[in-house]
């Protein structure tokens, strides 16, 4: 679909009250053949491993907060069958229903031969209700939450969300988190920095939407179902870092493809001081640790 074409869909979608929008939002991605892509999710939870190290004993017996629940419950469930005590999983949208539910359940029980004897998940898919160990909160801003208990989660995780949210509430939400987080605890985000409108229409770079300023980015991508905020590597870090988090590792890729494409985009001002490689970083991991207390170490 024509990128224009989409967004008009979107921007009256979003003009109605949620109660209406929502559910006929929900209705156009399934016509779309949305579907629980079990393997994105599993890569997902495996690379957190390896950045985070100790192997089981990563999750093992571990209380996890993830921000941007997402469409199915694939992170909470996956997470939930690797050993975690709770996973707490917030979302400004309500996207998960029994049917949902049930997808996930049954996709996650046919993608892995481990993963096809699990009760919860043989629960989960008869009845369409999460596991008791995972906890969904629709309709929430995690930075106003007062109801995860104080320092007690060991993780908070994001995976392909904080693109979607303005830098003003990722500050209140990482300044908050030191309430809820453990003295040891981690935050790990994987940020997808593209312009995501390149994915449903080829004729767009993944870097096209660093040719308008913010105020007409803003017009085209102001509805809350496609809001990005084009925020790059080192404004990431700086927010993290502003707000008592120390980037203890990250890592990103820098595709050919996209690398060859910036010359047919005329970069706006706004983005002009950042270097070549930091204009088209592209899956940016975060390893994030409270300033001046490492990994495991008490606080």
């Amino acid at each position: 679909m024509h990128w224009r074409a989409k967004l008009a869909v979107q921007n009256a979608i979003a003009a109605l009250p949620p109660r209406f929008g929502d559910p006929l939002y929900h209705s156009l991605q399934k016509r779309s053949g949305l579907k629980p892509n079990c393997q994105s999710h599993y890569d997902f939870v495996t690379h957190c491993e390896r950045l985070l190290g100790n192997g089981s004993a990563w999750i093992a017996g571990k209380s996890v907060v993830e921000l941007g629940s997402g469409w199915f419950p694939l992170t909470p469930l996956l997470l939930a069958g690797l050993g975690a005590s709770e996973v707490h999983t917030f979302d400004l949208h309500e996207h998960y229903s029994p049917e949902r539910i049930r997808e996930a359940a049954r996709a996650l029980r046919s993608f892995r031969k481990e993963f096809a004897g699990l009760p919860f998940l043989k629960e989960s898919e008869f009845s369409g209700r999460l596991p008791p160990v995972v906890h969904y909160y629709p309709r929430a801003d995690l930075a106003k939450c007062n109801g995860l208990p104080c320092g007690k989660i060991d993780l908070a995780i994001s995976r392909a969300a904080i693109e979607h949210i303005e830098p003003d509430t990722i500050s209140r939400i990482h300044s908050t988190s030191h309430r809820w987080l453990a003295p040891d605890g981690v935050w790990v985000h994987l940020v997808s920095p593209s312009d995501h409108r390149a994915y449903s229409d080829k004729r767009l770079h993944l870097v096209d939407f660093l040719r308008y300023s913010e105020r007409e980015w803003q017009r085209l991508s102001g509805n809350r179902f496609s809001y990005h905020n084009r925020l790059r590597r080192p404004q990431y870090a700086a927010i993290f870092e502003a707000t008592g988090w120390r980037v203890a590792k990250q890592e990103f890729s820098v595709p050919p493809v996209v690398l060859n494409s910036i010359s047919r985009v005329d970069i706006h001002s706004a983005f002009q001081s950042f270097s070549l490689q930091d204009l088209v970083a592209s899956s940016l991991w975060f390893v994030l640790t409270r300033q001046n207390v490492e990994p495991g170490t008490p606080g």
